[in-house]
């Protein structure tokens, strides 16, 4: 299999075709000169760092598209779409394709980069109170000192790209940290100056020969990408053999004249339906098989080494390490259910018997036994230590809420994610993605009054930070200026725990897979909350939606919204010239909602039943509130000659090369979905709904189920106990 082992310039394509940025590749000056960035992060971002953030966005922004269209790479060759009858749509999916293998080689990469670091697992008696133990291992570790960086540190950027993503999921990055002992690591996030300093005017990123060759000698890896090996080395998860699987089997030869099969979906590693047997015994490695074993090797390493089980190590609510009481204490009821007897169920089914598949629906089914209406009493017991008990009624004796909250936090760590990580890495930097191309299309970085909007953008996210302070349990959707604020600071870790914390008493999560629905109506309640807080839009966007959302505000769809001074505010904005000052789009987004982690929720006949009325209801009301805020646009129409408002209409944007319609606003993700199949887990879709993948099992959810993957979706009440949207609610907001 041919392998190329440095990116070139992109060739010359045709309008149609061309691999650029969205500002185009041409070299454009930026206004700010050189940025003056602080050794250690700022309480709250500054203008300087949010335009350093701004670079890398536009580096991996290039990246991306120096692989998508490096035709050839990993033998995905273009000829392919040369004999389709859609060649255009074939193309794009190629290019797709490469980003995928690449994107899932540089998670396997950061992981080794992360081993490379000297680990001090966190024990579980550590979190317990009066364990004799060193509390700054525990709840000390917030306070840890940051890393030295050297220029010679710095990693690739394609394990910088995976970095970025996992920094982006504070409390999972936290937990990952915690988990490993990392203090260091977590206090000090992206080193900006040194990142800076490593991009070039035209955003590539060029590090000297010292570099490289630390990196090499930490990792063993080469410090491209596209020259690592093209076979992912292993041990047997049966019987523990090497086993040596290819990155993809989609590859073929330039000149390959026959059947396009394969196809590019694929059954190595990177691929999207991993099947690969163990010559010695014969167990088949699949993706799911990987996932199970996780949850097997954490398991035995809290049985063996008392190592704390993902998603039991920090609170619930305020997402903080927190000391724990005892060993019964409700966080650690899914270490006890692993503990007296679970972990010998699974691993003994990662044995290579024919006709077995382990997957963790397995284990899911396993938990049920335990936990659900009709499980194992006795062994219930066993798992709280209550057998033999007198008093304890078999028929009684429950799960609290608490403990089976917990027990949905440590499996959403396992859901379609067989990464060292507590999330699927490869999913994370995919969503990210969108937000990297919607920055690119706005460019702020060529502005003349880049600084300017940068403050005031830090403004407008000082004030999201208020509305969440004032509303802890309500979820607010950050418009995509407030989201470049917001990104910057979750980089710098420790800063941004200490700012949340102070400002709201917990660590302030955020949730990048959220039904689109929810996210909209999510999105209407921020900017009404916006506009009684601070009597200014919040969404300063002149497209539809926008305006729509902006008008129901101050209109009838919802008589709660009714406030005569939110009506004279929003009037004044137009009438001032405000609103007549911001570009139509497609050309400018700057304050449109930040749709990125939209994702579209895949239900269940019995799952729709529930959430149909919500659903219709939130379609309903964002209709009516477009035709009443048309009617309005059309009379100033009349006297200024100037739509007040975009037309409404299906959103076009750009997917290697291909022109996309998306059906509206919190779509983002609708053109990845279509190619989904490539991944091993899905980037643009969830499933919701009881007895499908990352649902709870039965006696662990509060609700109707399908929450257990912490999906933020459209929910009928009661998964939280509070009704706000599903298991995934943390410190009320996510997006971002």
């Amino acid at each position: 299999m041919t392998t190329q082992t440095r990116f070139e310039r992109p060739p010359a394509y045709g309008e149609e075709h061309g691999p650029t940025l969205e500002t185009g590749e041409v070299e454009l000056p930026t206004h700010f000169g050189l940025l003056v960035l602080s050794e250690s992060a700022p309480a709250i971002p500054d203008a300087a760092t949010c335009l350093a953030h701004l670079r890398l966005l536009f580096a991996f922004q290039k990246l991306k598209t120096q692989v998508g269209f490096h035709d050839g790479l990993y033998d995905i060759w273009d000829s392919r779409a040369s004999a389709a009858s859609t060649p255009l749509d074939v193309l794009a999916k190629l290019r797709e394709k490469r980003w995928a293998l690449y994107v899932a080689r540089a998670v396997d990469r950061y992981e080794s980069w992360q081993n490379s670091f000297v680990p001090s697992p966190l024990r579980e008696k550590e979190m317990i109170k009066g364990s004799g133990n060193d509390p700054e291992r525990y709840e000390g570790f917030v306070k840890s000192q940051p890393v030295s960086w050297r220029p010679d540190m710095l990693p690739p950027i394609d394990v910088l790209l995976v970095w970025h993503a996992n920094l982006l999921n504070p409390r999972l990055y936290l937990e990952d940290c915690l988990k490993q002992g990392f203090g260091s690591l977590w206090a000090s996030g992206l080193p900006w100056k040194l990142i800076d300093n490593a991009i070039g005017s035209d955003y590539l990123y060029s590090v000297d020969d010292a570099c490289k060759e630390h990196w090499t000698s930490r990792t063993g890896h080469p410090w491209e990408n596209s020259a690592d090996s093209m076979e992912k080395q292993l041990a047997c998860i049966a019987c523990g053999d090497a086993i040596s699987i290819p990155w993809t089997t989609c590859g073929l030869p330039m000149d390959y004249q026959g059947d396009l099969r394969p196809g590019l979906v694929g059954n190595g590693y990177g691929d999207g339906e991993l099947k690969q047997s163990c010559i010695k015994c014969g167990f088949k490695i699949t993706h799911d098989a990987l996932r199970v074993n996780k949850f097997r090797r954490d398991a035995q390493q809290l049985i063996t080494h008392d190592r704390a089980m993902p998603g039991t190590i920090m609170d619930l609510k305020s997402g903080m390490p927190t000391i724990l009481s005892g060993n019964e204490d409700d966080r650690l009821f899914p270490s006890r259910l692993i503990k007296r007897g679970l972990l010998v169920e699974v691993a003994s089914r990662l044995k290579p018997e024919p006709g077995t598949q382990p997957t963790m629906m397995m284990v899911r089914d396993m938990i049920e036994n335990v936990t659900g209406r009709f499980g194992d009493t006795k062994a219930l017991q066993n798992v709280e230590g209550k057998q033999g008990v007198r008093g304890i009624k078999e028929a009684t004796l429950k799960i609290n809420l608490a403990s089976r909250q917990q027990t949905r936090k440590m499996m959403s760590r396992y859901w379609q994610n067989s990464s060292s990580s507590a999330l699927d890495l490869v999913g994370a930097v995919m969503r990210q993605g969108i937000f990297s191309q919607k920055m690119c299309k706005i460019d702020w970085l060529h502005s003349p009054t880049a600084k300017q909007t940068m403050e005031r953008l830090i403004v407008k996210y000082t004030r999201f930070m208020d509305i969440l302070s004032a509303h802890p349990n309500q979820p607010a959707v950050p418009t995509l200026d407030v989201d470049l604020a917001w990104h910057t600071h979750q980089l710098s870790p420790q800063s941004y725990y200490d700012y949340t914390v102070k400002k709201t008493s917990t660590f302030v999560d955020h949730n990048d897979k959220v039904d689109e629905d929810k996210l909209s109506v999510s999105f209407e309640w921020t900017s009404k909350i916006y506009m009684e807080m601070y009597g200014e839009p919040y969404s300063e966007c002149t497209c539809w939606y926008c305006e729509s959302v902006r008008f129901s505000n101050i209109s009838g769809v919802s008589k709660m919204f009714r406030t005569p001074k939110e009506e004279k505010a929003l009037n004044n904005w137009h009438s001032s010239g405000a609103s007549a000052k911001v570009p139509q789009p497609p050309t400018v987004e700057s304050a449109h909602i930040s749709a990125h982690p939209s994702v579209h929720t895949n239900e269940t006949s019995v799952r729709r039943t529930r959430t149909r009325a919500l659903r219709l209801t939130h379609q309903q009301d964002i209709t009516g509130a477009y035709k009443k805020a048309l009617k309005k646009s059309t009379k100033e129409l009349s006297a200024s000659g100037r739509p007040r408002m975009g037309p409404r209409g299906e959103d076009r944007g750009g997917f290697w090369g291909k022109e996309i319609s998306v059906p509206g606003p919190a779509f983002s993700l609708l053109a990845v979905a279509a190619t989904s199949n490539m991944y091993p887990a899905p980037v643009g879709t969830v499933e919701s709904g009881p007895g499908t993948v990352g649902s709870c099992a039965a006696g662990t959810c509060g609700g109707s189920g399908g929450c257990g993957s912490e999906t933020l979706g459209m929910c009928t009440g009661g998964c939280t106990g509070t009704g706000l949207g599903g298991a995934g609610t943390e410190a009320g907001c996510f997006g971002g």
